[in-house]
């Protein structure tokens, strides 16, 4: 039985919670040297409940599969889509411990101690976090930021502060605009939310609008500005300040540089590298009525400042070189340079440029 206090670890959160953080945080309402769930008429006494395990971690366990017989409340249900590694932990846990039926401090401090063991470091400090929200195991979320809407955030991913998750899209804005009602919880009802896999990074002040889908480990730098019905894929990496303006296809393992603009209508592919400032456009004659797709093939490199106008598709393997001005398609393996751009050579003679530059010198990169 522990008898020293334990180091407080309160969890706060503004004007909603969501998911497992949610749970958890209820949990551990305050530690010191119990767990305690004080009623309205105990806050005003200012006394501390028993010592018994609060009705969220109740429900905390009982969503992961524990057959508790004690049931403190029968109405929340929810998160019983938890990470197998707190399934597994807890499950050998009620294996190895005789949990009573009325819980005790020690089986609480035992839970706590098993989430803390297993690097449970969710930071719910958050302005405002969609109680329809799912965050997933192991992520950081840190204060302040927003998540509308019913959001999925993946296990181990990390919400710098400012972040705006789930932002609706301006159709809805201007709805809610005739209304007078433009609240959080109002922006919170309308959201379709976005979806996050395992593992991806939102830097500081990212906004990225619903319905958004940001596959595994993709990484975005700071004041992202991702928009409605974009997919960005696997390991994909997005650069400070680049925008996204919804409706796009990102593939996997690309490298976007800072300060980009992607239009609506882009289909970017696999392993792309995008230099600082490059623009894409959708509108050949703006502003016109007619918005035209932009395709960029696999393995292509557009350099730095380059432009590539509407309705042109870059190649498989082709080079954009920095500041030119792609008007027509590219070919496949094929050198562009200029404005506007030509062709200079074919991506094999580039390949070997670029292994005897790498080769001549030193690099700043260690």
């Amino acid at each position: 039985m522990l008898t020293k206090a334990v180091p407080s670890r309160t969890l706060h959160y503004g004007a909603g919670g969501g998911g497992i953080g949610r749970e958890i945080e209820e949990a551990m309402y305050e530690i010191k040297a119990k767990i305690v769930v004080p009623s309205a008429s105990q806050k005003a006494a200012k006394t501390e409940s028993s010592i018994k395990l609060c009705p969220a971690l109740f429900r905390f366990l009982k969503g992961i599969g524990e057959p508790l017989s004690a049931q403190p409340t029968a109405h929340d249900t929810k998160n019983t889509n938890h990470a197998t590694l707190i399934t597994t932990t807890v499950t050998c846990l009620m294996n190895s411990t005789k949990f009573n039926t009325v819980p005790t401090f020690s089986n609480t401090y035992i839970v706590l101690r098993i989430l803390t063991t297993v690097g449970s470091t969710l930071s719910m400090t958050a302005h405002f976090v969609s109680k329809r929200a799912v965050i997933g195991f192991g992520t950081h979320l840190m204060p302040p930021l927003t998540i509308l809407g019913p959001s999925h955030v993946g296990s181990r991913s990390i919400l710098f502060s400012y972040v705006f998750l789930g932002f609706p899209t301006r159709r809805k804005l201007v709805e809610l605009s005739k209304t007078n009602q433009a609240t959080l919880e109002e922006l919170d009802r309308l959201s379709s939310g976005s979806r996050l896999g395992t593992g991806v990074t939102v830097r500081s002040h990212c906004v990225i609008y619903e319905n958004v889908e940001l596959s595994d480990e993709v990484e975005l730098g700071h004041n992202v500005l991702i928009r409605e019905g974009t997919v960005v894929g696997t390991k994909t990496k997005i650069g400070t300040g680049t925008v996204v303006d919804g409706h796009s296809i990102i593939g996997d393992d690309s490298n976007i540089q800072s300060g980009v603009y992607i239009p609506i209508g882009t289909r970017i592919g696999n392993r792309v590298f995008i230099g600082p400032r490059a623009v894409i456009t959708n509108d050949k004659y703006p502003p016109s009525k007619r918005i035209v797709e932009t395709v960029i093939e696999d393995d292509a490199v557009i350099g730095a400042n380059s432009t590539i106008v509407a309705g042109v598709r870059i190649g498989k393997r082709a080079v954009v070189a920095a500041g030119a001005v792609v008007t027509k398609d590219v070919d496949p393996d094929t050198v562009v340079a200029g404005v506007p751009a030509r062709p200079i050579m074919k991506r094999e003679e580039y390949e070997a440029r670029k292994k005897l530059y790498e080769e001549s010198g030193s690099t700043v990169l260690k």
